[in-house]
C-alpha cells in the first residue's frame, strides 16, 4: 500500500524512466507518475523552450503533457504552484493519487488496480474537478456557449471505477422555441427540467466548486 508517508522525495528520485508516449496506465507506480509530472511541470517553469517537440506536442503523451499544457499555458508558473496527494477516496484500503497544480485544481486522479497505476480521469481549464471531504469527485465543463456539465461520482470500492451519482446541465437551445433547454440524468434516462429546478441543482453544486481546499486532503508540493 502507498500512502503519503511513504511517497517521499527519496523515492520519487528513484523513479521508474518512461518512454515518450507511455500512456497512464503503462506506469509501475506512483512515483514514477510523480516523476514524471515533476519533470514536465518543469517546463511550465524554465520554459517549453527547452522541451522536445516530442514533449511539448499536445499529445505525444497523451494525458500528462497536454493536462499540464492546458492548465492556464499563459500564465508563469513557479515550483509553489505544482503539488500531488495520495489519499484513500473511496475507503477500500487502496489510496488514489491526485495530481494538483495551482489553488488545488485537480489535474488527474489514480488509483492502483491489481499493483499498477490506473487512470480514473484528467481535466482541465474546460473540465475541472472537485474533490469534497466524503471522496465524492465533482466535475463542471463546458462544451461552448449554452452547453454545460455538472456531474458526480464515487470510486466503487471493488474495482476503483467512477460510477457517476448525479448529472445535470444546459443542453444548447430549443430548436423550437429558441431557449436554453436544461436536462438531468434520471436513473440512466436524459429527462428535461425547467430553468428553475436548474438553477436549485445549480446552487447546491456551487458549494462544492471550492471543495477540494477544505477536503482536509494533505497536499504534498511536488517540488521540495
Amino acid at each position: 500500500m502507498q500512502d503519503s508517508s511513504v511517497l517521499k522525495s527519496a523515492d520519487i528520485n528513484d523513479y521508474e524512466v518512461v518512454p515518450e508516449g507511455t500512456p497512464p496506465d503503462g506506469f509501475a507506480d506512483y512515483a514514477s507518475i510523480i516523476g514524471e509530472y515533476r519533470r514536465f511541470a518543469g517546463y511550465s517553469i524554465e520554459g517549453y523552450d527547452k522541451a522536445s517537440s516530442e514533449d511539448i506536442f499536445w499529445y505525444s503523451r497523451g494525458w500528462l503533457g497536454s493536462v499540464i499544457i492546458s492548465f492556464y499555458i499563459e500564465d508563469k508558473r513557479t515550483e509553489d504552484d505544482y503539488s500531488y496527494a495520495v489519499k484513500d477516496l473511496n475507503a477500500n484500503g487502496s489510496p488514489e493519487l491526485i495530481l494538483a497544480i495551482g489553488d488545488h485544481a485537480v489535474c488527474a486522479i489514480f488509483s492502483m488496480v491489481n499493483n499498477r497505476p490506473k487512470l480514473l480521469d484528467e481535466f482541465w481549464q474546460r473540465n475541472q474537478c472537485e474533490i469534497d471531504s466524503a471522496g465524492i469527485i465533482h466535475t463542471h465543463g463546458s462544451n461552448g456557449a449554452g452547453w454545460s456539465t455538472f456531474q458526480s461520482y464515487r470510486i466503487s470500492q471493488r474495482d476503483d471505477e467512477l460510477v457517476l451519482v448525479d448529472e445535470f446541465g444546459t443542453d444548447g437551445w430549443d430548436q423550437v422555441t429558441g431557449e436554453q433547454s436544461y436536462y438531468r440524468i434520471v436513473d440512466g434516462i436524459n429527462q428535461n427540467i425547467t430553468s428553475s429546478e436548474f438553477d436549485e441543482l445549480y446552487n447546491q453544486f456551487s458549494d462544492v466548486f471550492r471543495s477540494t481546499k477544505n477536503s482536509g486532503i494533505e497536499f504534498i508540493p511536488l517540488f521540495d
